[in-house]
């Protein structure tokens, strides 16, 4: 039996036997490496596969799978299966076939059905059989969103130009399409959702004119508000709509001119009110100072009807008219603010006042009144008077009397004069060539019981008949 030899190698102990039989194992693994190394290096071997060196070992592709797998994904793209590729990773996925990522986009540029993008390898077939099933949705649900489709299949880089690319393939198959961000609309649905917002747009001036009516002082910049865009919240074809660039102009214009049709018809319904109560009294009134003989009396008159217009009707009518928000448009309430200053100055005559409100009528556009509108508001005031005269309480004798010597003067002359209790003797002298000596005569006795507060039951019931025969 032959002695075991043992060897010690950095704290490890083996036998000899166990040392040469290791050895021979490793020089049996090497000499099996060196001959692959020799066949790889084998022309014929090596032009049949690739091989890739890796941090791990090696990687050897078949040449033959390699081209199969690019003639598939051109193939792909050819017929729409896949939407594009990125000229890099081809390049990198062929290495036998392209060397260089240029050598790549020479030779996809010659490819039919393929478009070249910036690094990118377009499928046409997958534009034209996206555009397809566009158009069967517009003509299905009148609407689609064909943003989304492409956000998933292309990169972000090329989303906009492949989004105008089916666009257009969309347009050429159905020329009446039309756009809304992301969203393409069929004639009809355009139309329909057009509509929608123009009647949207139209309620949200309303509804801001309202506002203006109840506080004309609010600031005057119509906008779209807040809640008109709240409701398009849950509709994306009207959010996308609402910002097109070529429709804008259009509701822009829908909004401005639904304001300024009711700021037309608040002013016209501001004139109608206006020559009611301002106009049409100052002209009469007026036309009834003309017919008062007596100078002295005339001026006195007229600076009452002066100070009655300036500080009593002007501004009562502008009281109500804005109560009643007759005073919402821009134009009234500038030109209403320009008079108000007029007036506050000084104290201007008639005259001056007549040419104040002159200007003020013209730039409101409101037309003088006609001579049958003016003696229908004359009648109108007459009945006003009598009417009042039947609801005279005891103690109003002096007001009773006036009452019923104005509307005598008025119906014996031109107008109405504008008077108060003081100047009642004094018109009663001015009719005196215009009644009978009888009546005259009553009216004086009236005068004095009216003067003294002796005015009886009879008396009051006498005047206020003689108001009734004249109406």
């Amino acid at each position: 039996m032959s002695e075991i030899q043992i060897l010690e190698v950095e704290g490890y102990l083996y036998s000899t036997s166990y040392d040469m039989t290791a050895s021979g194992a490793v020089a049996d693994l090497l000499r099996d490496h060196i001959q692959d190394m020799d066949l790889l290096e084998d022309p014929e071997f090596a032009g049949k596969l690739h091989v890739h060196g890796l941090p791990s070992g090696v990687s050897c592709t078949p040449v033959q799978l390699i081209e199969q797998n690019h003639d598939d994904v051109i193939d792909s793209l050819q017929s729409g299966k896949i939407a594009y590729i990125d000229l890099h990773d081809f390049q990198e996925d062929n290495p036998t076939i392209y060397e260089t990522v240029e050598e790549t986009k020479k030779h996809l540029e010659s490819t039919p059905g393929i478009e070249l993008v910036e690094t990118f390898a377009i499928s046409d077939a997958w534009i034209s059989n996206f555009s397809k099933e566009c158009v069967s949705s517009i003509a299905r649900d009148g609407d689609v969103d064909f943003g989304q489709p492409v956000i998933s299949n292309f990169p972000d880089s090329i989303y906009h130009y492949i989004l105008d690319k089916v666009e257009q393939a969309i347009r050429d198959m159905s020329p009446g399409t039309h756009r809304a961000g992301d969203t393409l609309l069929s004639e009809d649905s355009f139309s329909r959702h057009r509509n929608i917002l123009l009647d949207l747009v139209r309620a949200d001036a309303a509804s801001q004119w309202q506002r203006r009516k109840e506080d004309p002082n609010i600031d005057d910049k119509y906008l779209l508000s807040t809640t008109f865009y709240q409701i398009l919240e849950d509709n994306p074809v009207l959010q996308n709509l609402i910002k097109e660039r070529a429709l804008e102009r259009e509701f822009d214009e829908a909004f401005s001119t639904r304001i300024s049709e009711l700021e037309k018809q608040n002013e016209a319904d501001f004139a109608d009110f206006w020559t009611d109560r301002v106009v049409t009294r100052v002209s009469i009134y007026s036309e009834g100072l003309a017919t008062v003989e007596d100078e002295k009396l005339q001026d006195q008159l007229s600076e009452l009807l002066a100070q009655y217009i300036q500080k009593d009707l002007i501004p009562d009518a502008l009281s109500k008219a804005a109560s009643q928000g007759l005073m919402a448009s821009r134009r009234t309430l500038k030109n209403v603010r320009r008079l108000e200053s007029v007036l506050s100055t000084g104290k201007p005559g008639v005259p001056s006042l007549t040419s104040s409100l002159d200007k003020f009528q013209k730039k409101q556009s409101v037309d003088a009144p006609t001579s049958s509108a003016l003696d229908s508001s004359k009648r109108t005031m007459l009945s006003d008077m009598a009417r009042r005269m039947q609801k005279q309480r005891k103690s109003d004798g002096p007001l009773l009397f006036l009452t019923l010597v104005v509307f005598l003067f008025a119906k014996h002359n031109a107008g109405v004069v504008y008077a108060t209790g003081k100047f009642a003797p004094k018109l009663l002298r001015h009719l005196k060539p215009k009644l009978d000596a009888e009546q005259y005569a009553q009216l004086e006795a009236w005068k004095e019981a009216a003067r003294s507060g002796t005015l009886s039951a009879e008396d009051r019931n006498g005047m206020k008949n003689m108001v009734e025969a004249g109406v």
